[in-house]
């Protein structure tokens, strides 16, 4: 269990991707407009959204997560932070979100997705490491 800011914790399990440093900057990078609807595609354990959360106590983040056990953790850290009302996963593919979700529902889109291209596949996280299951093509 990882300690955030503002009393926020994170719970990666094992086979989950861990916080990272790219999600720490990518959070701090992003600037929301006012009561943003975040889409955060491809969210993994919710890293990326809890912390949009912390920084921003009026945006409301959708979560998009093609691995199950990432998508159950997920929920569990919603339940943990106290966030049901800003913050919710969804398990599915990326690659068909115009079929999961409304169109124009969302301000903001934001994705930390998997950039290595072929060679070694992570054999604890296959889908988080490696973009063949979501390349860069797919993400756009």
């Amino acid at each position: 269990m990882e300690r955030l800011h503002n009393d926020f914790v994170l719970n990666t399990p094992p086979g989950t991707f861990p916080l990272s440093t790219d999600s720490m900057v990518l959070s701090d990078f992003v600037h929301l407009p006012k009561s943003a609807k975040v889409l955060d595609l491809g969210s993994g354990c919710g890293t990326l959204g809890i912390l949009l959360c912390d920084g921003d106590a009026h945006c409301h983040v959708t979560g998009v997560e093609l691995d199950e056990a990432s998508h159950l953790a997920a929920l569990e850290n919603i339940h943990a932070n106290g966030l049901s009302q800003r913050m919710e996963s969804i398990c599915g593919d990326l690659r068909s979100v115009s079929q999961l979700l409304t169109k124009g529902s969302f301000t903001t889109c934001v994705s930390n997705p998997p950039y290595f291209c072929g060679g070694f596949v992570s054999q604890t996280l296959p889908l988080a490491r490696n973009n063949n299951s979501c390349s860069v093509d797919d993400l756009m």
